[in-house]
Order: structure tokens, then C-alpha cells, then sequence
């Protein structure tokens, strides 16, 4: 992996992360902050990379957190 592309996964991350896993949100947060550490307007491509991370990211997050919460209802169902 080049710097760049471990530089997308981790601004990927952060942006996510400081946004509850919003996608539009992360998505505008980390491109300014991306842009912002390489001092140049992204090219197509590493904005598409940039948007399967986040989008990854932000969909594996949702996704655990609805089987937590399955997990929840169904203990609290059941009486535990």
C-alpha cells in the first residue's frame, strides 16, 4: 500500500468514527481533511477510494450495531 491509500483508510476512520458512521457527514469531513494533508483537490479515483472505505466502514458499523441491539431486545424479551 502506498502512503496515500493508508492515509485515505486511516482520514476513512477518523471521519467516521467523529461522525457516528453518518455517511454524508464522514464522507464531507474527510475529504477536507484529506485535502488538507496532501495540499491538493483529490483526483477522481482516490475520492472513489475514499467512498468505498467510508462507505464499508460506515455500513459494517450499522450493521453490528443493529445485532447488538437484536441482541438487547431479545434478552430483555426473554427476562435476562
Amino acid at each position: 500500500m502506498s502512503y496515500l491509500s493508508d492515509l485515505r483508510g486511516e482520514v476513512a476512520h477518523d471521519a467516521a468514527s467523529k461522525y457516528n458512521f453518518d455517511f454524508i457527514e464522514s464522507r464531507k469531513y474527510a475529504i477536507r481533511i484529506y485535502e488538507g494533508g496532501i495540499g491538493r483537490m483529490m483526483t477522481t479515483n482516490e475520492l472513489e477510494d475514499l467512498e468505498e472505505i467510508l462507505e464499508r466502514i460506515c455500513s459494517t458499523e450499522k450493521k453490528r450495531r443493529a445485532e447488538i441491539a437484536a441482541e438487547k431486545y431479545r434478552r430483555m424479551k426473554d427476562g435476562y
